[in-house]
């Protein structure tokens, strides 16, 4: 039985010997590349589709330039004690069956063959993509980027979410400074009750003075509570939409739609995830947002695409990294963030007002709360060029705290303190010795005596100046 190929110049149909069963296999090829694998079994009518080329077994037929597949004769001699309850016509449907599944594999991989990336010039690269994407929120993504927000757990990310939500629908500025471009939202939410969800969005909405007819018809929700989905998962779910039905989609929360055996602390799983988001926002013409926690403790004086909890590749990956921290002022906090397409954005103050954040232009947003002030920075700043001193004259051999003044130029204070917080960090260790009838300190670097050479970017202590700050 031949079946017709106008999808290759040159198919190879590969049929194995039958196994004890009288199950077969077949190697579909095109142009010498594997491009599909099936096992059929005359007793059942489906197929199972096989991954590893190495549990295949090739031989049998060969056959150039058209697609074949065994003839129902030949499937009778194959199989062990033919049943006459298997007809001519049932064979002959399960090989048309089979011929339809290689036609099907063959256009699959030719269509995907087609979108296969090359290299452009950067003239064809510019005349395919002359323009950037459709802003959505201004200053911040367009159409087909991945945004993050992040902030402290209970901080109030999701009453932020209803706000742009709203704000996207409506076309206004979000929070009085980015506008964003109207259109219809997405929200998946796997943390709250649908019954809390439909309780919050109104109060919000009243609180922004939206009418429940201006929004309700651009809104929908997919509530997933009780019902978990992972994200590849939520992504296949989302095969069924159409392009352009989107403005933007929120996920809320990213934790809890990790996939089985992936962490948040695993860059190569994480980075995963991103690739799949890239992959559902360019096809539906949408941005993407993630809700997401940062870590404990003060999130003051970290790099804006340090504070998440995590992977690092999440910020990395992200086209807008938009972080809340906690501002001196009582309730309120300070929108800061990394944007890729635009230019850089401008922290701004926020003060919450039940169930919203507006902006709070009477506070200062540098005033970060457990952020360090300038004079402590000045501080530290000594303290390290201190402490590189220290290690210096402590090269030449053991010195103490009295002869080490002279090449440190500190004061007696902060030299103790700075020896301290080395001998601490094991760094440096001493012993008492007598000059002129006094007994005194005399410091050493840890490990010296076996050293030679230059003793710099030693390990063991944050502050030097070849170690991460």
């Amino acid at each position: 039985m031949i079946a017709k190929n106008p999808f290759a110049e040159k198919l190879e149909i590969i049929c194995s010997q039958p196994d004890a069963r009288g199950q077969f296999k077949i190697l579909a090829r095109i142009n010498g590349e594997d491009c599909h694998h099936d096992v059929f079994d005359p007793y059942k009518n489906y197929h199972r589709g096989l991954f590893s080329q190495a549990v295949l077994q090739k031989g049998g037929d060969e056959l150039n330039g058209q697609s074949r597949v065994l003839s129902s004769e030949e499937l009778a001699e194959w199989r062990p004690g033919g049943s006459e309850d298997d007809s001519q016509a049932k064979l002959e449907s399960k090989l048309v069956a089979i011929g339809d599944l290689v036609i099907q594999a063959v256009k699959g991989y030719e269509s995907g063959a087609a979108n296969r990336p090359m290299p452009l010039g950067i003239e064809a690269l510019a005349a395919k993509h002359p323009d950037l994407a459709e802003p959505v929120i201004y200053g911040i993504a367009r159409k087909g980027e991945t945004i993050n927000l992040i902030a402290a757990p209970k901080t109030g990310k999701s009453w932020t979410v209803y706000g742009l939500l709203l704000s996207i629908i409506m076309g206004w500025d979000w929070l009085d400074r980015y506008r964003c471009s109207r259109g219809r939202v997405l929200l998946i939410d796997n943390e709250l009750h649908p019954a809390t969800l439909v309780h919050r969005i109104p109060a919000v909405a009243d609180a922004m003075g939206i009418r429940h007819e201006d929004y309700v018809d651009s809104l929908d929700i997919l509530s997933l509570r009780g019902r978990l989905m992972d994200l590849y998962a939520i992504a296949q779910a989302l095969e069924q939409i159409p392009p352009d039905t989107y403005s933007l989609i929120a996920f809320d929360a990213f934790y809890r739609g990790y996939p089985p055996g992936i962490s948040e602390n695993d860059n190569a799983g994480v980075a995963m995830l991103y690739n799949r988001i890239d992959q559902v926002a360019a096809r539906l013409n949408c941005a993407w947002l993630n809700v997401h926690h940062s870590t404990k403790g003060s999130q003051a004086d970290k790099a804006i695409t340090d504070v998440g909890a995590g992977a690092g590749s999440q910020s990395r990956a992200a086209d807008a990294h938009i972080i809340l921290r906690p501002h001196e002022a009582t309730n309120a906090i300070v929108l800061d963030g990394v944007v890729r397409s635009f230019a850089p954005i401008q922290p701004l103050a926020l003060k919450w007002e039940f169930p919203v954040w507006r902006p709070a232009d009477e506070l200062d947003p540098a005033a970060v709360k457990g952020r360090a002030g300038k004079h402590e920075d000045r501080q530290s700043e000594k303290d390290r060029a201190v402490l590189d001193k220290i290690r210096e004259a402590l090269k030449v051999g053991p010195q103490t705290p009295r002869a080490l003044r002279v090449p440190t130029e500190a004061t007696r204070e902060r030299l103790q303190r700075l020896l301290d917080r080395l001998e601490n960090r094991k760094e440096v260790a001493w012993t008492m010795i007598e000059i002129k009838g006094r007994e005194c300190r005399e410091y050493r670097l840890v490990g010296a005596e076996n050293l030679v050479g230059d003793f710099s970017g030693r390990v063991g202590d944050f502050e030097s100046p070849t170690s991460a700050e």
